[in-house]
């Protein structure tokens, strides 16, 4: 019994040892499962993995600093970016810049370009790198400068990106963001304008058509500079100039000549010897001035400035004699070496009589198209009407008149080749020197003709056209097609002259150009010699302008075709410019003033 009790004893501590054992061990499971789950490395690892936002900019951007110094002049500054970022994590490179006040010009340093935005602009705008990722260490990005309109204070904010991950500088990013407070300097205001010198007396005068986007720049004695360019009213202005030495200057565009510029300093308050003028020196479209504080009123100047501007067209630049021919072509514009437009007038050949008494003459011709007709290469038809019609039948008499030495005239000589719509005649001086057959164009081939019966001084070729009535469907009438010249052997009569103006519209009748009168377009100015020969004419332009170009030295008479219902005003009566002419002078500010 004894022994049985024993043997049952031993089996229950035997169980009892084998339940601790596997509680031990139960319990062992779970203490060490739960551990091989949170192992330190293994979350390391995983939250490395997972994308990073903008909290860890707090991380990065002592690592990525970004530095402003002031370039001038005005509100410019040079950026430059310090990457000091380990090597597991990289820069990224495009930087978005985003400021309050607008872009006016961004200079991007080398290995930069402007790849996003619009300058002058209000922002924002991107700036690249041409690597991968911006290198570690100081790298200057470029140089901007803003428009604070006369406010000091302002900010920039600049985007940046952060490339990190398992391997370097990916494949995930955080996007951060830099803002810089901007003071500019406290200075002087500089404004102007600019305008096209019609009349050519070097300033910018009431009425005269302002210039829009013409880049105007500002240098600092540093050789830093800001370009700006004019408004829609040929306006500009730059603020924040600190004290100092400054150049202002234009940019001139092809087919232009800069005039004087001119410049006067003003004071918001009345001071002794204020405004004055400043010395713009001798070159065009340039001025060097000062800035300055004015310690006795506590503040600084305002420069306002002028940059008259001419057509280069409307300028006679000095020169020796043609070389070249005499180009007669109907259609020819000879400074241009172009057609002229059709519809537009040719001023090189004049309509002198017409028998139509509700036409004004002399009149430039005007160039037509005539699809059903040949015409010579360099060359447009013309005639009295836009269209080449005839109102009144009978003689229309166009002329062309160029200049020779006396010392040119043994070895000048003229061809010419003709086609005309009805029969027409061709005259030298008066003297016929050929006939063309009726309705010439349907002939295979134009007239030629020869000539060297000249003159010293002017001569004029005439062509007469006979026209009748306008025919159904409608054919070419009272036109003719012309190419020609006159050669001299090595020189031809030197023609480096010029006669300019405007025609006004005179509102108070005092024979002045008031600001605020407009300017007449369409009206036709006669150039005479002093013989009463009319040498050309024209239409003043969509400015109101005129010129007469390539003119020989001599005595000359300009005049205007009065319009019904306008008087005259100016010049005085009997309304004439009377010019006499140098060798390449120009004769400007010959204008015209009409009242309605």
């Amino acid at each position: 019994m004894a022994k049985e009790r024993l043997i049952r004893n031993r089996r229950v501590r035997a169980k009892r040892a084998a339940f601790t054992v596997l509680a031990i061990a139960g319990t062992l499971s779970l203490l060490i499962l739960p551990g091989l789950r949170l192992q330190p490395e293994v979350t390391t690892r995983v939250a490395r993995a997972a994308p990073r936002g903008q909290d860890d900019c707090g991380e990065f951007s002592p690592r990525v600093q970004f530095s402003l110094q002031q370039t001038g002049p005005g509100c410019c500054w040079e950026l430059k970016v310090d990457n000091t970022l380990p090597s597991s994590t990289c820069l990224k490179s495009d930087l978005t810049l985003m400021a309050n006040q607008p872009f006016i010009q961004v200079n991007p340093a080398p290995n930069w370009a402007l790849s996003a935005g619009t300058v002058p602009g209000p922002g924002p705008i991107t700036l690249t790198y041409s690597g991968s990722f911006i290198p570690t260490g100081t790298t200057t990005i470029g140089r901007f400068c803003l428009n604070f309109g006369g406010t000091s204070g302002g900010t920039l904010t600049i985007g940046w990106k952060v490339g990190y991950g398992p391997v370097p500088c990916g494949p995930h990013e955080a996007t951060c963001s830099t803002v810089v407070n901007l003071t500019c300097p406290t200075g002087c205001l500089l404004c102007g304008k600019k305008c096209r010198d019609l009349n050519g007396n070097g300033k910018c005068d009431p009425g005269e058509p302002t210039l829009s986007n013409w880049p105007i720049t500002i240098t600092d004695n540093q050789g830093n500079s800001v370009t700006i360019k004019t408004d829609n009213s040929g306006g500009f202005c730059l603020f924040n100039l600190a004290p100092g030495t400054y150049t202002l200057s234009e940019t001139v565009l092809s087919g232009w000549v800069a005039g004087a510029a001119s410049c006067t300093k003003y004071t918001p308050v009345s001071v002794s010897g204020y405004p004055k003028a400043v010395d713009c020196g001798q070159q065009a479209g340039s001025c060097p001035f000062t800035c300055e504080y004015l310690q006795e009123i506590q503040r600084y100047d305002c420069i306002m400035c002028r940059f008259p501007n001419m057509r280069a067209e409307d300028v006679a630049q000095p020169k020796e004699c043609d070389d070249q021919s005499e180009i007669l072509n109907t259609g020819w514009d000879p400074r241009l070496s172009s057609t002229i437009a059709l519809s537009d007038p040719d001023g090189w050949w004049v309509v002198i009589e017409d028998p139509d008494p509700n036409t004004s003459e002399p009149r430039p011709a005007t160039v037509i198209a005539n699809p059903a007709t040949r015409k010579q290469p360099r060359s447009e038809w013309i005639s009295a009407d836009q269209l080449g019609r005839v109102r009144r039948t009978g003689q229309y008499v166009f002329q062309r008149c160029f200049c020779l030495d006396a010392d040119d005239l043994p070895k000048a000589n003229m061809r010419l080749t003709l086609w005309a719509a009805d029969e027409a005649m061709a005259f030298l001086n008066g003297n016929l020197i050929g006939v063309t057959p009726s309705r010439s164009y349907a002939q295979p081939n134009p007239l030629t003709i020869t000539a060297s019966d000249f003159r010293a001084g002017l001569n004029c070729v005439q062509v007469v056209v006979t026209g009748g009535p306008t025919g159904f469907p409608l054919g070419p009438q009272a036109g003719f097609n012309l190419t020609g010249d006159v050669t001299a052997g090595s020189d031809l009569c030197c023609e480096g002259g010029a006669i300019c103006g405007v025609n006004f519209r005179d509102n108070n009748g005092n024979g002045v150009m008031d600001a605020g009168e407009q300017l007449l377009a369409g009206w036709t100015i006669v150039l005479r010699d002093d013989q009463g020969t009319v040498v050309r004419t024209t239409v003043t332009d969509e400015n109101g302008a005129y010129c007469f170009h390539r003119l020989p030295p001599g005595r000359y008479r300009v005049s205007e075709i009065l319009q019904p219902n306008w008087r005259q005003t100016a010049p005085p009566p009997p309304g004439i410019h009377h010019v006499d002419l140098r060798p390449k002078q120009s004769a400007l500010h010959r204008d015209f003033g009409n009242r309605q």
